[in-house]
């Protein structure tokens, strides 16, 4: 016996729009995921190959180097994409999700009744 959970998933695969929303959320993934990694790498490589710029002092008075608001930026940076990502993933793509399966759902509950009523 399927459950609940189980028997609207395989009825969303079914979906004409669900192959769509599919690609649609792995390209987006994808998108995420080269941003994230090039911004990492952008960071490291600036590190490595402009060491001489990001280690000297902030101001005279101050021994901070450029190091340090360079790299929290690149944090924040992370953090706001990461964000970015979350909030997409948590209204469009539930939201897109949760349409085709009540849509399903509702489609599956009327082919019942109707069977049922034959």
């Amino acid at each position: 016996m399927q459950t609940v959970d189980s028997e609207s998933n395989s009825l969303i695969s079914q979906h004409p729009d669900y192959a769509a929303w599919v690609a649609g959320q792995r390209l987006y993934r994808r998108r995420m995921a080269v941003v994230l990694g090039g911004s990492y790498a952008v960071f490291l490589l600036s590190v490595v190959f402009l060491s001489c710029i990001l280690l000297t002092p902030v101001s005279v008075s101050n021994p901070t180097p450029w190091l340090v608001p360079f790299a929290a930026f690149f944090i924040l940076l992370q953090f706001l994409l990461t964000g970015i990502y979350v909030k997409h993933a948590n209204t469009v793509g539930d939201e897109e999700r949760e349409r085709m399966r009540s849509e399903c759902l509702r489609l599956n509950n009327a082919n019942n009744s109707a069977a049922v009523k034959s």
